[in-house]
């Protein structure tokens, strides 16, 4: 991004989540930004919640599923019974980075679709998805 090729003495601040990747703070540095990492949340797989899950694919309420990461796709993954993982393998499954989609096919995901890698770009997708099956 342009904003980001000359960001020397500009101070920047990254809200991240604990233990994310250090490249745009590497990257900021090395450009001479002054970078603070503020650590405002954490990734957890969430202890309720796996019931109505696998309800949902039991019932047929999933057409498609979208991940946003690796770490989130593993947690869901943990989460579901037998018939969930199943279902979840046969479901699209709507990506935004191809590392992600890595991790999808070794899941044994068979629909992973890599998308633009913003809340636009997975939209287009799954409109364009859900368009052509019609």
């Amino acid at each position: 991004m342009a904003e980001f090729a000359a960001p020397a003495g500009k101070r920047v601040v990254i809200f991240c989540g604990g233990a994310g990747r250090d490249l745009l703070a590497d990257t900021l540095t090395a450009r001479g930004a002054h970078v603070t990492r503020v650590d405002c949340y954490r990734r957890s797989r969430p202890q309720t919640g796996a019931q109505g899950l696998n309800e949902a694919w039991r019932e047929r309420r999933v057409d498609a599923i979208t991940l946003t990461s690796s770490e989130g796709l593993d947690n869901l993954w943990e989460m579901l019974d037998a018939y969930g993982r199943t279902a979840l393998a046969a479901t699209p499954a709507f990506v935004s980075h191809p590392r992600i989609a890595e991790r999808a096919h070794a899941l044994k995901l068979a629909r992973v679709i890599v998308a633009e890698p913003t809340d636009a770009g997975l939209i287009a997708s799954l409109l364009q998805y859900f368009d052509a099956d019609s």
